[in-house]
């Protein structure tokens, strides 16, 4: 099992909270709609801090439109933006994959071709804007 899985976390967090999942540096919850809480993986603490400091950067760097919101930082905790239907959920709700490795096994439907022209369109900029902030 990956590191942080076995992490105990506050009860609470699961019963006030729907869990979204995982990611990279911590479980994630939507405590709200429209609001998300990355919830600190236990031996993750040097990369959450990183990425805090990231997000002090972007956001004092005027972030294009399309870029995920913080609320909040803590040490253990981060407040922010809840995307509805992005990119990972429509990817995951167009295929059937096994639920524990979660390789795809069968792609129920492809994309319209004018949505995946926008999200590149929108990640090409990002990358291009964090680039010229020396972070890429």
């Amino acid at each position: 099992m990956a590191d942080g899985w076995n992490q105990v976390l506050p009860r609470s967090l699961f019963n006030k909270c729907e869990f979204i999942g995982k990611g990279a540096t911590g479980w994630v919850f939507e405590v709200a709609p429209g609001i998300t809480l990355k919830y600190l993986c236990t031996g993750r603490d040097d990369e959450f801090r990183r990425e805090n400091e990231m997000y002090e950067l972007i956001e004092r760097s005027s972030p294009p439109p399309y870029f995920v919101q913080s609320f909040l930082r803590l040490p253990y905790a981060h407040f922010m933006q809840s995307i509805p239907d992005c990119l990972d959920l429509r990817l995951r709700s167009n295929r059937c994959q096994d639920p524990k490795t979660l390789k795809c096994f069968e792609v129920l439907r492809l994309e319209p071709t004018a949505k995946i022209e926008q999200w590149a369109a929108e990640l090409s900029s990002a990358i291009a804007w964090l680039e010229s902030l020396g972070l890429v």
